[in-house]
């Protein structure tokens, strides 16, 4: 098999908000974090590609890999004219389409993949987010084409205070090298 063949024709580039990304609090009484992805979309090569869809699978769940709760609650977006965005809440993930069976990107055409929203996982982790492009050139088959982003959820900020310890265990003065 080419792998050469299953390489991406678009190419993706991913911010979070915030960056890193904060999982919620582990006391289920607590509001959830929200986070926001934006996916920057590009074709590098001169020529164009037909794109059937673009898919974002969001793992959704309680565990460390998952990164929403809740993929319901997610407000999906693209900036393309023509194409739609929607949940396919069994495959967890998102489906970007065009109004058509395809579309051409070209190197003219960049883009954005917004998933704003998103109620963040309780626990800290990874969570693999995968972008699959269905596309082609030429007249060739449509072929999946995925790209995998980890993504770090990082706990929530942490404050210590009144740090203080008694007595003094290093006299006052006296300076470390």
């Amino acid at each position: 098999m080419d792998a050469a063949a299953d390489e991406a024709l678009l190419s993706f580039g991913i911010t979070t908000t915030p960056s890193p990304l904060k999982a919620s609090p582990e006391n289920p009484q607590a509001p959830e974090e929200v986070g926001e992805i934006v996916i920057s979309v590009a074709r590098q090569s001169g020529t164009p590609a037909d794109v059937e869809s673009i898919k974002v699978k969001v793992p959704a769940g309680t565990m460390a890999p998952d990164l929403a709760t809740d993929l319901a609650k997610v407000t999906p977006r693209i900036t393309l004219t023509g194409w739609s965005a929607r949940l396919d809440a069994a495959a967890k993930e998102f489906v970007f389409s065009p109004t058509g069976s395809h579309a051409p990107i070209g190197p003219d055409t960049g883009f954005t993949i917004q998933l704003s929203d998103i109620p963040m996982s309780r626990k800290v982790g990874t969570a693999p987010v995968t972008v699959t492009e269905r596309s082609r050139t030429g007249s060739a088959a449509f072929k999946d084409r995925p790209t995998v982003f980890n993504l770090g959820k990082f706990p929530a900020d942490f404050y210590l205070r009144n740090f203080l310890c008694t007595p003094s265990i290093i006299p006052n003065g006296v300076t470390c090298n």
